[in-house]
């Protein structure tokens, strides 16, 4: 993510549900751009990263 150069823009691991239903922890990241998002999404670093911290079927 760090090559893609976003920002952290909310993240709160003691997060408090205020309405609706709370489905574990989110970070929200600002890009410069949605190209920028879109390249960073597609990149084989970011691949590789999801690969390891989602469960495996």
């Amino acid at each position: 993510m760090a090559k893609a150069g976003p920002r952290v823009r909310a993240v709160d691991p003691r997060s408090r549900v205020l309405e609706g239903a709370w489905h574990g922890d989110r970070t929200v990241f600002e890009f410069a751009s949605v190209e920028a998002a879109r390249d960073c999404y597609g990149s084989a670093d970011y691949h590789e990263a999801m690969r390891q911290r989602l469960p495996t079927p």
